[in-house]
């Protein structure tokens, strides 16, 4: 690679790939102020390395060079390369990294990541800045666990703050806000989940969360879950390495650095999983899965089969499922009919058996029998059963 090519290329390293970002376009100001925002991604030209993306900015360079913008036709660019790199950094990761939507900082006790959850708009960007100072800054946008270890790997991406009145958000490094660098080896502590309201105490109020209700909430925030092997697995041992998850209600960033102060682990520690099963208290084993039914599958009329799910797991006794890129905790009802499906049962047989064993006796036949029709076509809109149609009366 001749001097003049490594002028014109910025090598950034994003969550274990390296990019290349082609900065020929850009006056040598500019490509100063990308190094800069990079400072604590940048890698080391390698010549061997033919596994690097290649970045080239797309942008209206006429707009880029309208000097009666200022600085603003520069910040949309950054904004675009910023962006453009956490999503495909996210896209290439190694499936051994669970990666959820948070602000993560070193907390007080070294070596121990706090992650923050949540959507966005929340603020977690804001937090990382006002606590960044205080506590090793890790990121804004990505917390990346590998959930065979619990060891986190580090993202100190720029962070996008907003600016009053401007069209975009400014990328800002992390050195330029004196932010401090967390230690070399993380390996995955607390957990919350952020509900920031106006009305909130100016005390955060912490309150650990059902594992049904932590799934929820977790869900829509992990990336790639669905293409995960095993996703529901992955999902309750990230729940596991965490100790469980801690919903807090607050209402400024500033509040919450007593989380960090907090030296005290989870029970889960920094130990095996076996450790951190004990912490969040759950059972949770594999099930028998029938296999996927296809195009071609004759289904008898009046009856019914359970057909196959993404991802299912037996969590406390009950049945959690991954069907149509949702995560779903069936009822007893719903469960109990899918097993007794799956065990090859008539729909008839189906509901003398389990007005049996669920009825109540509150209930007559008829509105127990309703409920379990009910609940039958909730598990075909998830298809997780295929249902035979009648034969035609004429």
């Amino acid at each position: 690679m001749s001097n003049e090519s490594q002028e014109n290329e910025l090598r950034v390293r994003a969550l274990g790939s390296i990019f290349v970002i082609d900065t020929e376009r850009f006056n040598s100001e500019d490509k100063a102020r990308i190094r800069t925002i990079y400072s604590r991604c940048l890698a080391e030209p390698n010549l061997a390395d033919d596994s690097a993306i290649r970045i080239v900015p797309k942008f209206d360079f006429e707009l880029y060079q309208d000097v009666s913008l200022g600085q603003t036709g520069v910040d949309v660019v950054l904004a675009e390369i910023v962006t453009g790199i956490t999503l495909s950094a996210l896209e290439h990761t190694d499936t051994e990294l669970f990666l959820v939507h948070s602000a993560v900082l070193e907390g007080a006790n070294s070596g121990e990541a706090v992650a923050f959850v949540a959507p966005s708009g929340v603020g977690k960007t804001t937090l990382a800045a006002t606590l960044g100072a205080s506590f090793g800054y890790v990121s804004d946008e990505t917390l990346a666990v590998n959930i065979m270890s619990g060891q986190i790997v580090s993202y100190q991406k720029p962070l996008s703050q907003i600016v009053a009145g401007a069209p975009t958000k400014k990328q800002v490094g992390p050195d330029e806000l004196g932010l401090l660098k967390p230690s070399d080896s993380l390996r995955l502590g607390r957990v919350y989940y952020l509900d920031r309201r106006d009305d909130a105490p100016d005390e955060p109020h912490v309150a650990a969360l059902p594992w049904q209700e932590a799934i929820e909430l977790l869900v829509p925030q992990v990336s790639y879950l669905t293409r995960r092997k095993e996703p529901l697995k992955d999902l309750m041992t990230f729940i596991k390495w965490a100790g469980g998850i801690q919903k807090v209600a607050y209402n400024s960033s500033e509040s919450l650095a007593y989380l960090l102060d907090s030296v005290g682990q989870n029970e889960s520690g920094s130990g095996s999983g076996s450790e951190s099963e004990s912490a969040v208290g759950v059972e949770i084993s594999n099930i028998e899965l029938p296999k996927k039914l296809d195009m071609f599958t004759l289904v008898v009329p009046g009856h019914a089969i359970a057909d196959r799910p993404q991802d299912a797991l037996l969590v406390d006794g009950h049945l959690v499922v991954l069907a149509l890129g949702q995560v779903v905790v069936l009822s007893d009802l719903a469960s109990a009919i899918w097993f007794e499906l799956f065990n090859g049962r008539s729909v008839h047989d189906l509901c003398e058996l389990l007005i049996g064993d669920l009825g109540d006796e509150t209930l007559g036949r008829e509105i127990m029998i309703e409920k379990i029709h009910e609940t039958l076509a909730t598990l075909v809109a998830l298809e997780m059963v295929v249902l035979g149609q009648p034969a035609n009366q004429n």
